[in-house]
């Protein structure tokens, strides 16, 4: 019977109150046993309902809520903002939004480790507050995140604008077209800076290998490694620009080319970097080539 009130949601307090001074009035155990094994059937039956109705209305909510966002998410995806083509620099993400997306990592994992350690003591009610906490300080972030980055339209940086990858800060500013057989040999004349306050080594090697381009077909095409950043081993202090350029080969079709990163290999939490160009759901930057 405690069992059977402890099941009843608290709105059926006044039932659970009813059972229990009722068991006493029975004749004998078997009558009380099958009393309470009713109670208890009850009690189930109730709550399964209250919880029906509770995740009917979850899903109303849901509902609603995409069809709020996908009409502006498709209309978002329609509407891409073009840089102005004037020198600016636009980053892949700010200090601030990284360093939320850090705390809230930390803070969630280590309310996550806590649950698992008391569940793994056997405390449920300290392993379930536990995790009731790690959902409440993530829930609502990643809720905003994904919100932010559904709404974002995709940036195209335009050529004579800077785009910065991290530390790494790269801008078009010329292209070279050289027809072959079936494919065009096109070379782009780049500026790269540093966005810091000490000087780095450019890393040409790397850099062939972390860029690479897309056309309006979605096809890929890898820099050349031949012939992109030759004599690039320089160090670049910061507020100096030096001149490089990177080549690729593109079919006579492609009409249209953007320079790309792989995003592969970054911690978790960078994922969950608020407003940066790689957090989850959002459109990346694309560098306009073509």
């Amino acid at each position: 019977m405690e069992h059977a009130a402890w099941v009843l949601p608290s709105a059926r307090g006044v039932w659970a109150k009813a059972m229990q001074q009722e068991l006493p009035q029975t004749e004998n155990d078997l009558e009380a046993l099958t009393w309470a094994g009713g109670c208890l059937i009850a009690s189930y039956m109730e709550r399964s309902r209250m919880i029906d109705a509770k995740w009917k209305k979850i899903a109303l909510a849901t509902f609603l809520a995409l069809a709020l966002i996908g009409p502006a998410w498709w209309w978002a995806g329609q509407r891409p903002y073009l840089t102005p083509g004037n020198h600016q620099i636009f980053r892949q993400d700010s200090n601030l939004g990284g360093l939320a997306g850090f705390f809230v990592f930390i803070a969630a994992a280590i309310t996550a480790l806590n649950a698992l350690f008391q569940a793994v003591n056997r405390k449920d009610n300290e392993a379930a507050r536990a995790g009731r906490v790690c959902v409440l300080i993530i829930g609502p972030y990643l809720a905003a995140l994904a919100l932010v980055s559904l709404l974002t339209p995709r940036t195209v940086v335009s050529i004579g604008d800077s785009y910065c990858y991290d530390l790494w800060c790269l801008g078009v500013n010329h292209i070279n077209a050289i027809p072959e057989s079936q494919n065009i040999l096109y070379t782009a004349d780049v500026s790269i800076s540093v966005d810091s306050t000490n000087p780095h080594q450019l890393p040409a090697e790397q850099a062939t290998h972390f860029l690479y381009v897309l056309d309006d077909q979605g096809r890929s095409y890898p820099l050349l490694r031949e012939a992109s950043f030759i004599g690039a081993a320089v160090t670049v202090h910061p507020g100096e620009s030096v001149k490089s350029s990177f080549a690729f080969r593109a079919p006579r079709n492609a009409r249209e080319l953007y320079l790309m990163a792989n995003d592969g290999g970054y911690p978790p939490w960078v994922y969950m970097y608020f407003g940066s160009d790689i957090s989850l759901f959002h459109r990346r930057t694309l560098v306009r080539i073509l």
